[in-house]
C-alpha cells in the first residue's frame, strides 16, 4: 500500500477547530514521534531549552521511596508512622 500524501494546510485548518484536551493529545504524540533535533527545532521558540534537558539525578519514584522505608520504626513508641520520622541514624525524631 503507498503512502498517502497529506495537504499541510487542511490539517493547519482542522487543528483550529479542535479541544484543547483534543490539542494537548496530539502534541503529546508529536513529542513522542518526533526526533530529538526536530523536537528540539519545534519547542526552542516556546520554552527555555535548558529547562527541558534531563535532569542529573531524577527525583525518586514514590512506590519505590515507600517500599524502602521501614514502616515499623515508629510501632514501639506506641506511635502510628505518620507521627514520627527518624534521622540519618535512626533516632526518632517526634512531629510536634
Amino acid at each position: 500500500m503507498s503512502e498517502q500524501k497529506i495537504d499541510r494546510d487542511k490539517p493547519r485548518t482542522a487543528l483550529r477547530r479542535l479541544r484543547h484536551e483534543e490539542i494537548h493529545y496530539l502534541v503529546s504524540e508529536a513529542v513522542d514521534m518526533l526526533p530529538a533535533a526536530k523536537l528540539q527545532r519545534l519547542v526552542k521558540g516556546c520554552f527555555d531549552l535548558a529547562q527541558l534537558r534531563p535532569e542529573e539525578h531524577k527525583p525518586e519514584n514514590l512506590l519505590q521511596a515507600a517500599k524502602r522505608y521501614d514502616w515499623h520504626r515508629c510501632i514501639p513508641s506506641g506511635r502510628p508512622a505518620r507521627m514520627c520520622d527518624h534521622d540519618s541514624a535512626g533516632v526518632e525524631i517526634p512531629y510536634v
